[in-house]
């Protein structure tokens, strides 16, 4: 079964694109280690306004995806019509990265356009196994995050699976009560986490890796010393 990731969050600079990237670069990291066929994997920019995968992840193959409408209302059909045209792609793992503003509209246009039983009908119709990867970011961010992740899990209403991303740099500051709040929250809903970004910027290391992510940078692009943190970043993903 064809396999399609949303990843999605409507709170700005929570990493959401550098998910986006790391995922990608673990593809071609494994295409290179194990000579896995690279066509299989399919990176596709839905946030029409910033085009931040587009520019990222230039190194694998990319998809644009225009969700909106000209007032900047999200789609009903053009959501299905995307879906509908990556089932007939070769690829076998898909990844859409939703801008802010859709990801914004989405737990409404699931909620008012249609239900979750009509997403997973759709799913099981194109034999596609749709995940919502929400990302989460600590800080001032977390309860905006965690807010958008309870409306995503009301709309979908357990029909479609949703994932966790923490990113873990931002949660630095935080008391520790924050993280183990959001694993308990998670752990009752059987909604999995997976964490990503442990990149300490105060160091020179983190701060030259966090500038190849915004410069799109191949894993061929990073020297032995960077290659030694991010196999460990990569590794748990």
């Amino acid at each position: 079964m064809k396999q399609i990731n949303f990843i999605m969050q409507n709170k700005g600079g929570v990493g959401k694109s550098m998910l986006t990237y790391l995922l990608a670069l673990n593809h071609q990291k494994s295409s290179i280690d194990k000579e896995e066929n690279i066509n299989k994997i399919l990176f596709s920019d839905g946030d029409i306004l910033n085009l931040t995968t587009d520019r990222q992840c230039k190194f694998l193959t990319i998809a644009h995806v225009n969700l909106m409408d000209k007032n900047q209302k999200f789609q009903r059909d053009k959501l299905l019509r995307s879906l509908e045209y990556f089932s007939k792609v070769e690829a076998e793992i898909i990844y859409i990265d939703f801008g802010a503003s859709e990801s914004g509209q989405f737990p409404a246009l699931v909620a008012l356009d249609y239900s979750s039983d009509l997403i997973y009908d759709f799913a099981q119709n194109y034999e596609l196994e749709i995940i919502v990867n929400v990302v989460v970011a600590g800080g001032t961010s977390f309860l905006p995050c965690t807010d958008y992740l309870k409306n995503v899990m009301k709309a979908l209403d357990h029909k479609i699976r949703i994932k966790v991303w923490v990113n873990d740099w931002t949660f630095k500051n935080d008391a520790p009560d924050t993280m183990i709040e959001l694993q308990k929250f998670c752990h009752k809903e059987s909604i999995s986490v997976s964490h990503f970004g442990n990149f300490d910027t105060d160091t020179s290391v983190g701060s030259e890796i966090l500038n190849k992510v915004k410069m799109g940078c191949s894993f061929t692009e990073y020297d032995f010393i960077h290659k030694m943190t991010l196999r460990k970043e990569l590794d748990r993903l």
